[in-house]
């Protein structure tokens, strides 16, 4: 999950900002869940600039990925174990280009700047569904084709 944060910019971890949770009907007796869910509330702001351009490690050597923890939280620059490297990898190369397409059109990402907007009218260029689409495969293959030590 830390790689996910780190993949996906998510800087600001307060509780309040994610759950893990057991869908209705997936429990199982007082304390168990068939399908326990984790899911990110608030991904805050997204800057495709910014996004595009902040790399996945701040650490390739030592698979320390690129976070800046927030005010709220400890959570920047997480050490990646090849295990966890390797899960996360394998969830994202499994998605195909019009499963990521579907992502960002469903997201509505091309109402959002490729700048982050001080005023709404700003008249900022927009960054298009297929550069999302590349700049997530981009940063999917920094997570794929590369290797932690631990």
């Amino acid at each position: 999950m830390k790689l996910l944060a780190a993949f996906i910019q998510h800087s600001d971890s307060k509780p309040d900002n994610q759950r893990l949770f057991c869908p209705e009907g997936q429990e199982e007796g007082a304390k168990g869940c068939r399908t326990p869910t984790l899911m990110i509330h608030d991904l805050g702001l997204v800057s495709f600039e910014h996004w595009q351009e902040e790399p996945v490690w701040n650490d390739r050597e030592k698979c320390v990925a690129q976070l800046k923890g927030s005010i709220t939280d400890h959570f920047s620059h997480p050490e990646i174990s090849e295990a966890g490297r390797a899960f996360l990898a394998g969830l994202l190369i499994q998605l195909t280009d019009a499963q990521l397409r579907d992502l960002f059109e469903t997201a509505r990402i091309e109402r959002r700047s490729a700048h982050v907007r001080s005023d709404p009218k700003d008249d900022l260029p927009v960054a298009s569904v297929d550069q999302w689409v590349e700049a997530f495969k981009t940063k999917r293959a920094e997570i794929v084709n590369h290797r932690c030590p631990r």
